[in-house]
């Protein structure tokens, strides 16, 4: 098996730990940096190979699995917050237009 496509590396690790000023942290474990990169790490293997369509499904049934366990809502809003803030920012380095898609039921 071929190792983790370079590109998918290079666009998760930019977006995945980062956090914009304007979203809080929560506070950290003291493994928590180690604990995080292992996570990457796993969430780049389970990209592996897979199609645009189908990252874009194991990211939604990962964040439904995952919102399963957060016992809390004010927990679930910040990261909503966080992502949206972090996608707005990317999407503002960028000069590409914004792709218009109506919401959709993912199968």
């Amino acid at each position: 098996m071929a190792g983790p496509d370079k590109r998918l590396i290079e666009r998760v690790s930019s977006m995945a730990f980062a956090r914009p000023s304007t979203v809080p942290a929560a506070p950290m474990k003291p493994c928590a940096e180690e604990a995080r990169s292992e996570f990457l790490g796993v969430l780049i293997d389970a990209h592996e190979g897979l199609s645009d369509s189908q990252s874009l499904k194991l990211n939604a049934y990962l964040l439904l699995a995952l919102s399963r366990r957060v016992k809390s809502i004010e927990v679930l809003r910040n990261a909503v917050e966080e992502a949206r803030q972090r996608t707005l920012a990317n999407d503002e380095r960028r000069t590409e237009t914004p792709v218009q898609s109506s919401p959709r039921k993912i199968s």
